[in-house]
């Protein structure tokens, strides 16, 4: 993951996604800001995070200069951590666990429908949480990074 410090020195076209209750989709704020490099536009964000202009962040990106795959960000004026989807990782559990159930119970019920879902759904929960882990150790590690610095 890529590290960038950048400045919103402008922002525009700020959307804020607040799903009704019960619904598929999750609290998410599309933005697209402008700082000394160009316009960057199409953010999203799980959440509703603090935008304003002036502000500065620690961004990590998944690709370098990509800005489509912002994982995350560290305010530096409040310390807040942006980024981590609190509904994703029970989500990933869950799935998990359901995909262990199937393949468990395969040698019972040898239902090949079960363990031909289980196995691609398990493939899939492994890297979503390697993925997962990888973004919380790297906003934990910026965390400790910046409240070193300030002490």
């Amino acid at each position: 993951m890529q590290q960038i410090t950048v400045t919103f020195t402008r922002l525009f076209d700020v959307v804020r996604f607040d799903p009704p209750f019960l619904s598929r989709d999750r609290v998410r704020t599309a933005f697209g800001f402008e700082d000394r490099t160009g316009k960057h536009y199409g953010i999203c964000v799980p959440g509703l995070p603090r935008l304003e202009p002036g502000m500065k962040v620690i961004a990590l990106l998944e690709r370098e200069n990509d800005w489509s795959s912002l994982r995350g960000w560290l305010d530096l004026e409040t310390g807040a951590l942006v980024g981590i989807d609190p509904a994703e990782f029970p989500l990933i559990i869950f799935m998990g666990l359901i995909g262990i159930v199937s393949l468990v119970t395969f040698p019972l019920t040898h239902s090949w429908p079960h363990a031909l879902i289980a196995v691609p759904g398990l493939m899939w929960c492994v890297y979503a949480l390697r993925r997962e882990l990888a973004l919380r150790r790297a906003l934990r590690a910026l965390l400790t990074q910046t409240t070193s610095v300030r002490r």
